[in-house]
């Protein structure tokens, strides 16, 4: 009879009584189908550097799905990692000049959706970058669109930050604005190196993640996984916009 009334409430939105959460398995922050939303005025994600995010020269799976707002053709951060110089980082844009995303290493191109075309703004979009034995794979909504077999080391011992680079950065800041959802980072592991169907459901908790999170209801700094404490700047919120 718990679990019947326990189901109801769940999908009508109530709160959980604390033995319904035990009986359930549930309690605390809730995950999954969430966003963050960046006011492209600063807002932004840090999770302080940690060896667990220092993807060296291995394999790797970085993913995430986003919903940009209307750039003006101006240039969007989604992630960085480094001290603001593109010479000295890791990081994926928004280039509107290309109409698509790059994802650079050193301000040198390792992979590219290739031009979006007409939905670039206010629609979801899943976005995976993947390195399998020094081969760089970058997918777009699932379709593998560019592939890189150069030689080259991830930015090691740097925060990453998700909306922006740092404050102050050396070529600009360029920060997003829309929302970013189920943000995930696997290191030793590449997901995909061929063309996949898009996740239609919350990203999980699989082996070797490092980070997960930009899924929660509760916080913009709330993770599944994550080996430092995230830190949030004004700007950055929690939104009920999610993909699925």
């Amino acid at each position: 009879i718990c679990i019947r009334y326990c189901s109801l409430h769940l999908r009508s939105g109530a709160k959980l009584m604390p033995i319904q959460q035990m009986l359930l398995g549930v309690g605390g922050p809730t995950y999954e189908s969430w966003s963050v939303e960046f006011d492209g005025s600063g807002g932004a994600v840090k999770i302080p550097t940690h060896s667990d995010l220092n993807l060296g020269t291995g394999d790797f799976t970085i993913e995430f799905f986003y919903n940009m707002d209307d750039s003006s053709d101006q240039y969007y951060t989604m992630f960085t990692v480094g001290q603001g110089n593109v010479f000295d980082s890791m990081e994926m844009y928004w280039n509107p000049t290309g109409d698509d995303l790059k994802f650079n290493q050193d301000h040198a191109e390792k992979g590219s959706t290739g031009a979006i075309g007409s939905n670039r703004y206010d629609t979801w979009h899943h976005i995976m970058i993947t390195r399998s034995s020094g081969s760089t794979y970058t997918f777009f909504n699932g379709t593998l669109t560019d592939t890189d077999t150069s030689t080259y080391t991830c930015e090691p011992d740097d925060d990453w930050i998700i909306g922006d680079r740092i404050p102050g950065a050396t070529h600009g800041n360029y920060e997003y604005k829309g929302h970013i959802s189920n943000f995930r980072v696997i290191k030793g592991t590449a997901l995909h190196t061929t063309s996949f169907t898009k996740p239609s459901a919350p990203l999980e908790n699989v082996t070797n993640t490092v980070l997960l999170c930009c899924q929660s209801e509760t916080s913009v700094t709330d993770a599944v996984v994550s080996p430092t404490t995230l830190v949030a700047a004004s700007g950055a919120t929690v939104s009920t916009a999610h993909p699925f």
